[in-house]
């Protein structure tokens, strides 16, 4: 009900408002006429017309197309890496070189040389080698303080190196026959003796043996220098002859005098070993025992 009499009143307000103004513009009409003769009209029509006769700006005119605003997009974008490329690169630290040496070895080679004069199968070294020296110069390219790079630009050898030589031999293995005989007639005269049983020989051959193996280090001595004349004093030795060890024994010898508790045979038995069953072939056979040698 309020809201019916607060609108009612509204419009009696307007009514009166309406009728104000219009007894106003009556009593100066007359003053006006002439003035307000000389104001132009504008008809709603004239107005609508140029209204209507005004082109209308487009969507696509007034707003860019989604192709461009992306292109300008990637535009900015790749001259913001630009720029930031180039400050990095004036704000990374420039190159700079550094020269510097250090001593290195100059390995020797190793020459094989064949000679007629060596028997086949057969070699030896007839110059030993020796390292040489050579000052190496480098350059190190630096960023900074890392090294980004290095190679050698010079080298001057300071010290020459020496090459190695072997010689190998391709001759007849001649020399070893001489010694092939001489080792044969021993052992044939060593084996005579042995097969040899004298009651007398016997019963004198301590009295020998005391004069020619005395004990201690003394009959050590004797015993190597038995050696030294069998075999080079090569106590291990099998040159496929029947005789064996440092002091060539016979295999039936060195079994006879019990020398198979120490070891098959006299080559793997050692020296010790060896001389102790010598002492009981000599106290039973005397140093006829080993005809060459003993006199020597």
């Amino acid at each position: 009900m309020t809201n019916l009499t607060s609108r009612t009143t509204s419009r009696s307000l307007a009514a009166v408002a309406a009728v104000a103004a219009a007894s106003t513009l009556a009593a100066c009409g007359t003053s006006d006429s002439n003035t307000a003769s000389d104001v132009p009209t504008i008809s709603s029509s004239s107005s609508s017309s140029s209204s209507s006769s005004t082109p209308s700006p487009s969507t696509s005119s007034a707003k860019p197309s989604e192709s461009a605003t992306s292109k300008q997009t990637q535009a900015t974008k790749n001259d913001s890496k630009r720029a930031s490329r180039s400050q990095a690169r004036q704000a990374a630290p420039a190159l700079t070189y550094v020269n510097w040496t250090q001593v290195e070895a100059v390995p020797n080679k190793t020459v094989y040389v064949y000679s007629k004069d060596m028997p086949k199968g057969t070699s030896k070294v007839t110059q030993a080698g020796r390292d040489g020296a050579a000052t190496v110069t480098y350059r190190s390219a630096k960023k900074g303080e890392r090294v980004v790079s290095s190679k050698s630009i010079d080298s001057k050898v300071t010290k020459s190196a020496v090459r190695r030589v072997i010689t190998i031999g391709t001759g007849q293995a001649q020399t070893a026959q001489p010694q092939a005989q001489k080792q044969v007639s021993r052992s044939q005269a060593r084996q005579a003796v042995t097969q040899q049983s004298a009651p007398k020989k016997q019963q004198s051959a301590p009295k020998k043996q005391q004069s020619a193996a005395p004990g201690g280090s003394s009959r050590s001595g004797y015993w190597n220098r038995i050696a030294s004349c069998e075999s080079g004093n090569n106590w291990s030795i099998n040159t496929g002859n029947g005789f064996y060890g440092g002091l060539q024994f016979t295999q039936q010898t060195w079994a006879g005098f019990g020398g198979t508790a120490y070891a098959p045979r006299a080559d793997l038995a050692t020296p010790a070993q060896q001389m102790a069953i010598a002492d009981k072939v000599l106290a039973v056979q005397g140093p006829g025992a080993w005809p060459v040698c003993h006199k020597r």
